[in-house]
């Protein structure tokens, strides 16, 4: 199985660096599979204010990994 991760970015400084923003495709597990750890691991490095997007039931999904993150 492959996974990747696509970052983008204007790379200018005057705005907000694009790891700010999530944006997913699809709520299935191999778009979603990585998303815990890679929050967890901002959260470490003090990364604030993540905007996730995607279709629905990604809150269903962020709610089931509630247990476990905290």
């Amino acid at each position: 199985m492959k996974s990747y991760i696509q970052i983008l970015g204007s790379g200018t400084f005057d705005v907000n660096p694009s790891t700010k923003n999530i944006f997913l495709t699809r709520v299935n597990w191999e778009c979603v599979g990585g998303l815990t750890g890679m929050l967890l691991t901002l959260a470490d490095t003090g990364t604030k204010d993540i905007k996730i997007f995607g279709g629905k039931n990604l809150t269903h999904f962020l709610t089931a990994t509630r247990g476990f993150v905290m």
